[in-house]
């Protein structure tokens, strides 16, 4: 395999993809190296090990779906509704982009227990899914309430995943988006409601 020159964030992009078809544990840096087209020696020069490889796709996957995807729900411009069906699509092309999934979610069920470096990012992300969810959420319903949507979202999502990967049909996640809009949309706006009162 011949040595090619690769950045740091080259070599991030390259390896998600493996971590994300194949799982952290099975893959080897044999696997990473050969994806990014280096001598296994050479990879080393990036990261120093496979944990440290994966807690910086981690970190780097935090702050894409921060700038990209949650931030969506703050969108000023756009009224709740339309601020949940655009979260729903930018999260949909990430899950289903690479045929494999949640990276945290997948992150979560193999690692959570045995590598506690990851536990951080892995719990930022699902923290900021879930304030992304009840910021949208409040429009029309209490804190309180807003707060157990999001969660009672956050695991139908996951779960819907896991249906999507095992019988490879998409319907199953389409199928979550579409009835947590309607009833979310079906809600009427708890501001609305505190106006006529």
């Amino acid at each position: 395999m011949p040595l090619v020159k690769i950045t740091k964030e080259e070599v991030l992009t390259r390896c998600l993809t493996v971590f994300l078809k194949q799982g952290y544990h099975k893959t080897t840096m044999d696997d990473l190296s050969k994806a990014c087209g280096v001598y296994k020696g050479s990879f080393y020069y990036y990261y120093p090990s496979k944990e440290a490889l994966m807690k910086a796709i981690l970190e780097q996957s935090l702050e894409y779906v921060e700038k990209n995807i949650f931030s969506v729900a703050y969108d000023a411009d756009l009224s709740a509704d339309e601020r949940l069906k655009r979260l729903f699509d930018t999260q949909d092309n990430m899950l289903l982009g690479y045929g494999a999934g949640c990276l945290f979610g997948n992150t979560v069920l193999e690692t959570a227990l045995v590598v506690p470096e990851f536990r951080e990012p892995m719990k930022a992300f699902f923290d900021l899914w879930e304030a992304a969810l009840v910021y949208i959420f409040k429009a029309k319903m209490s804190e309180n309430e807003a707060r157990k949507k999001a969660v009672e979202t956050m695991i139908r999502v996951e779960g819907a995943l896991v249906l999507v990967i095992i019988r490879n049909e998409n319907q199953y996640l389409k199928g979550i988006y579409q009835g947590i809009l309607t009833e979310f949309q079906t809600k009427k706006d708890l501001k609305s409601i505190k106006k006529k009162v």
